[in-house]
Formats: C-alpha cells, structure tokens, sequence
C-alpha cells in the first residue's frame, strides 16, 4: 500500500489497539456519557476511524483516530469500520495530533506534551 493508497474495512476490535501515543484513551462511562454509544447502536458507525497495519502485531492496526468509536464499538460487540493507511511514525502522530487538537476538550498538558515530541523530531 502506497503513501496515498487506503482501505476501508470492518475490523474486528480486538485486532485494534488504540496508539499507546494517542492522549485520549476514552473509557465506556465516558463513551456512553456523551451519547456515542447509544448513538452508534442506533444509527451505526457513521465516521470511521483511522488506523495503520500494527507495526509489531501481525494481523493488527494501530488506531490514530477514532478511540471513542472502537470503544463503542467494542461494548457493542460489532466490528470497528476502519480506514487503513500507510503511515510511518511522523504521519500517525500528525493524525492523532490533528483530531485531538479538533476537539473542544482536548487534554492541554497531553496535547503539549505530544507537540514538544514532534517539534524535537523537526
């Protein structure tokens, strides 16, 4: 798969880890508090998430964007609808960068502590 090549497909959730870097690791309470629980078993996974090929667990994904959704998903017992890209380190921490500097809530000393991590790699 090239830089630019994607696929989506329907991920068991077991075979998906939310990125150890990723400064949101939602829980179900806070899932279900904001309603994306109850959501996604109404209307189903609307958004998917983003991931890469694990790069140390064969047949798996690392998850940059999209923790809340595979949380859901998980306690649904339905399969995590998955975009899979190609991303070396740098890319994978842009991404979860990104979608949690979207938010309204974003973890302020997380948030920076991930900024400072890839100002140092330049």
């Amino acid at each position: 798969m090239n830089a630019t090549a994607e696929k989506v497909i329907l991920a068991k959730c077991e075979s998906v880890h939310v990125s150890e870097q990723n400064t949101r690791q939602p829980t179900l309470k806070q899932v279900t508090a904001s309603g994306l629980l109850e959501s996604i078993q109404n209307q189903g996974q609307i958004t998917p998430a983003l991931a890469r090929p694990h790069p140390t667990i064969k047949d798996a994904y690392e998850l940059a964007a999209g923790a809340c959704r595979h949380t859901a998903c998980t306690a649904l017992k339905i399969r995590l609808k998955l975009i899979v890209r190609e991303m070396d380190d740098a890319s994978l921490l842009d991404a979860i960068l990104t979608e949690n500097l979207q938010r309204t809530d974003p973890d302020p000393e997380a948030e920076a502590d991930l900024i400072a991590l890839r100002l140092a790699e330049g």
